[in-house]
């Protein structure tokens, strides 16, 4: 070979980061190390530092274990929550901070809500009606931010005097004629009273007023406890100006009803009720807007409003059912068809008439036929139920039929706390041998002569919701996967746009495969030439589903694969990017790790993403991830920068040490190492007021950071590095010495610290430094730097460069390197 002084080679940095193959096996351009330092479309370049969003005070429950941030437009509300966890890892609570992003504040002090004991890692998702869901496996939660919609909001007078029903009107923050309450006054005395609806139990009440009261008044507020009214506790009247109520907006607190509230049936809603009484008020104060504030607490099922059908019905008089049941099941009567009717003329008080439904009931609709009712005076009616060995009272009713004083005297509603489940039991009567949920009512004393019953149907009981490992909003229904006190296998779907309904027929629950657990899941937009479709993924530990569709009618389960499931439910990412799978086809896709791999699915399959770097899953490498921690990594998707960042825990580690970062657009990998104490244990992306995008991160110290934000991580440096491939610079069967190094780079104006770059010859596993090079220049856009050197000889040469700052936003951006290098000798041993 002919000897040359100087032999240049340019090495680019344009390669992918691998280090699942040997240093001398990587392509040009390729890095064995790639630290605090991203792709560009041209090259590299440092990753920027981190700042704390809590500055002052670090949360007392300092382990932040999930996140999520809640933003509604109407009232507008942002609220960043966490689930926190004390040193120790047993107790776990959820906190707010209600700083305005991406701005520094804390958290605030008292904690939104204490989990049961029990409790697991949990997930926060959006929910349908401007609420956020929360399960952790022990409980299944909602919250509706600080201002909920208010249900029902009736102005009305005893003995139906007057009602006004000002519930639409209320609802929206217009203030035109039909969109404003009026409140009225009894005409015999001062009092204006209003019964408020909630779809969950609440602690304040806020009402925006458009005409003020100038009187002095006092407000009085008490809530339906099962039996009576109750008056709440702690009651503070903000609308109040010196001792006249509903001067002003504002808002009326208490302590919380969850605990007292319980639902009853009102003008025919179900509902959690509230009276609202005030004493001295004027005349036609004027209130446009109402809200009500729902602490986060268990979600709860409330009637969807449809009457249930009865299975089976019968009349017992003198010691024999008689069944009626088609004479009554149906809403309308003919009459001259004695079918279409039940007689109960004259029925004995030894008698009676029972009901029997599928599910436990809270109530019952009875119609009469008109002008054929009950008129014997004084009559009272009593509901029973079926405990299982007798018939039990289901104690005080709200009986709609009763009309001076007389029972059955219209048709109306017969209402009742519901039994506490498990009281019921089913039971068969007469020819009807299959159990069912019966109600016997009897009366009193005996019914007149000419009593026609014509249709009798059901208000289903409240359903107890389990408790669930996750929450997902897909098709605006709040879907609750995995039964952790039942089938691990069950999905319950709420009805469409609420959290609150999961009966009738708008609910369904679903059976993914066997009774494994389901880990995790999320909505995935997908497009098939001009068909746009949303599906629901959701993933077992080995198994990956999809469930297509658009409504319960249509909606079908496919397993997609069977190789690849989720084993870390936190690793689990929408990625809603145009993610090309072919020369100009985008997806959005979902990214996980699964056992042995990080995997994404593209709508159509589920393929490894992680051959780069298949080393961490090898048992056998020196750098591999933790067992026994692989269901605890974590992830987040930063969607400015499109990068799915991996957090794992390596070798013996029991908190997450490691974070790779998927750059999405560029299929590459990198690391990001912020250096002691300051690892991520998850991150969540969040969106200022004009949906600009920010990515949070958590650390083990109670505090969140704003990531990409800053000249340090948190006061640790940036130390951002690569390292070359192992270059035969003269070839596989030569020796070689380099002369001369060349690094080109962005300058810096701040900056004194240098670029310090390491040589290894021949694969040796200690390097030498080489050189020094400063970046710092004020007068020129990119520095260009060679050194002279004698290094060798060698047959493979590797590359390290190094830099560490804490004043530089980005802190290192080299161009490129070049070596300059002589010939010695043929390798020939």
């Amino acid at each position: 070979m002919a000897d040359k002084e100087r032999n240049p080679v340019p090495i680019p940095l344009t390669g992918r980061w691998r280090t699942s193959v040997d240093g001398t096996q990587l392509s040009e351009g390729d890095f064995q190390v790639l630290t605090n330092m991203r792709y560009t479309n041209a090259g590299i370049r440092s990753v920027s530092g981190m700042t704390k969003i809590n500055p002052s005070t670090a949360l007392t429950y300092p382990l932040i274990r999930a996140a999520h941030h809640f933003v509604k437009d109407e009232p507008s509300e942002s609220h960043l929550l966490v689930q926190s966890w004390n040193s120790g890892g047993t107790a776990s609570k959820i906190y707010r901070n209600d700083t305005t992003i991406p701005s520094q504040g804390d958290f605030n002090t008292t904690a939104l809500y204490t989990e049961s004991s029990g409790a697991g890692i949990g997930t926060f998702s959006n929910a349908p009606d401007g609420c956020v869901a929360y399960c952790n496996g022990k409980e299944s939660l909602i919250w509706g931010g600080d201002e909920y919609r208010c249900g029902a909001f009736f102005n009305f007078k005893g003995a139906d005097e007057f009602v006004y029903n000002y519930s639409k009107a209320v609802s929206n923050t217009l203030q035109t004629a039909g969109n404003i309450a009026i409140l009225k006054q009894a005409s015999a005395a001062p009092t204006t009273t209003v019964r408020l609806g909630s779809v969950l139990p609440i602690r304040a009440i806020k009402f925006y007023v458009k005409v003020a009261n100038a009187t002095a008044a006092v407000a009085g507020i008490s809530v339906w406890a099962g039996s009576s009214y109750h008056a709440v506790t702690n009651m503070v009247d903000n609308t109040s100006v010196s001792g006249k109520a509903l001067a002003q907006t504002g808002t009326v607190t208490f302590d919380s009803t969850v605990a007292v509230a319980k639902i009853s049936i009102l003008y025919n809603i179900a509902a959690y009720w509230y009276t609202i009484t005030w004493t001295g008020l004027d005349q036609d104060v004027e209130i446009y807007y109402v809200t009500v504030d729902v602490p986060m607490q268990p979600i709860k099922d409330i009637w969807n409003g449809y009457i249930r059908q009865i299975y089976a019905f019968f009349e017992y008089s003198s010691s024999i059912y008689t069944d009626a049941t088609f004479n009554v099941i149906n809403d309308s009567y003919v009459n001259a068809d004695l079918t279409t009717y039940n007689e109960l003329d004259s029925l004995a008080t030894s008698g009676y008439i029972v009901a029997g439904f599928l599910e436990p009931q809270m109530g019952l609709r009875v119609k009469l036929v008109p002008k054929h009712v009950n008129t014997t005076a004084a009559t009272t009616a009593t509901v029973s139920y079926w405990n299982g060995v007798a018939w039990g009272t289901v104690g005080t009713i709200s009986d709609g039929t009763k009309a001076n004083s007389i029972s059955f005297n219209q048709s109306g509603l017969i209402t009742w706390q519901a039994i506490t489940p498990g009281g019921e039991q089913t039971t068969s009567i007469s020819t009807n041998e299959n159990p069912l949920y019966y109600y016997k009512i009897s009366f009193d004393k005996a019914l007149s002569g000419d009593v026609q019953l014509y249709y009798i149907g059901g208000i289903p009981a409240q359903k107890q919701v389990s408790n669930y490992k996750f929450p997902i909003n897909f098709h605006n229904r709040l879907w609750l996967c995995s039964d952790q006190s039942g089938q691990r296998n069950k999905i319950t779907a709420s009805s469409t746009n609420t959290v609150s309904i999961f009966n009738g027929s708008d609910t369904a629950d679903f059976f993914l495969g066997d009774n494994m657990d389901i880990i995790a899941g999320g909505a995935l937009y997908t497009r098939y030439g001009s068909s746009l479709y949303e599906n629901l993924m959701l993933c077992k530990e080995e198994e990956t589903w999809l469930i297509d569709g658009t409504s319960l009618n249509t909606y079908a389960l496919y397993k997609i694969s069977d190789q690849y499931g989720c084993v870390a439910k936190d690793t689990f990412q929408i990625c809603s990017i145009g993610f090309e799978i072919a020369q100009g086809i985008n997806k959005h896709v979902a990214i996980w790790q699964a056992a042995g791999a990080i995997v994404i699915f593209d709508g159509s399959s589920v393929i490894p993403i992680h051959l780069d770097i298949e080393n961490v899953f090898d048992p056998t490498s020196s750098l591999t991830i933790n067992i026994s921690m692989i269901h605890k990594s974590a992830s987040l998707y930063d969607e400015a920068k499109m990068e799915y960042h991996w957090l794992w825990a390596s070798g013996s580690n029991t908190t997450l040490n490691k974070e790779y970062v998927f750059d999405l657009l560029r299929r590459k990998w990198f690391e990001i190492d912020r250096g002691s104490g300051k690892y991520l244990q998850l991150g969540i992306s969040v969106s200022d007021g004009n949906g600009y995008k920010y990515v949070y991160g958590a650390i083990d110290s109670g505090y969140l950071e704003r990531l990409e934000y800053g000249t340090t991580f948190d006061s640790n440096n940036i130390t951002s590095q690569f390292e070359t491939p192992d270059i035969p610079l003269g070839g596989w069967n030569n020796e070689v010495i380099l002369r001369n190094i060349r690094l080109i780079a962005k300058s810096k104006g701040t900056t004194v610290n240098s670029v310090i770059m390491t040589h290894y010859g021949d694969m040796a596993i200690s390097g030498t430094t080489i050189g020094s090079f400063s970046v710092t220049d004020t007068t020129h856009r990119v520095v260009n730097n060679m050194k002279s050197i004698n290094t060798g000889p060698h047959t493979f040469h590797r590359f390290a460069c190094s830099m560490t700052t804490n004043d530089e936003n980005i802190g290192f951006e080299p161009i490129g390197l070049e070596v300059f290098w002589k010939h010695v000798r043929e390798k020939i041993m």
